[in-house]
C-alpha cells in the first residue's frame, strides 16, 4: 500500500483522504497514520476481524482522526462496526461511524 503517495496526496489538497477498506493488519493503518496520509480510516471487520478494527478505530480517536468503518457487504458487518464505535468514546469524539 503506498504510505508516500497517500501522504502527498493528502498534503496537497484540503480535501479528506479515506482509505482502509482493504487494509488486513492494524500496523497497516498505523504506518498511513504516523506518515500523515490519511483523514479517515476505514477499517473492515470483513477484512481484518473485529478486534483489530476496534484497535484501529482507538488508534485513530488518539490521533484526532475520523473513523468509519467500511461494510457494504452484510448486515452483521455493519451490526460489528456500530458496537466497536459505541465503546470509543473518550475525551476525544471524532471517531464515529459514518451510516
Amino acid at each position: 500500500h503506498d504510505v508516500v503517495g497517500h501522504a502527498r496526496v493528502r498534503s496537497g489538497t484540503r480535501t479528506r483522504v479515506a482509505t482502509g477498506e482493504s487494509l488486513t493488519m492494524t500496523d497497516e493503518f498505523q504506518r498511513f497514520i504516523d506518515a500523515d496520509a490519511i483523514s479517515i480510516v476505514q477499517p473492515d471487520a470483513g477484512q481484518m476481524g473485529i478486534t483489530q478494527v476496534a484497535e484501529v478505530a482507538r488508534a485513530a480517536d488518539i490521533a484526532g482522526l475520523l473513523c468509519a468503518p467500511h461494510s457494504p457487504w452484510a448486515a452483521v458487518l455493519v451490526a460489528s462496526h456500530l458496537a466497536i464505535q459505541s465503546t470509543i468514546r473518550g475525551e476525544r469524539t471524532t471517531c464515529r461511524t459514518a451510516i
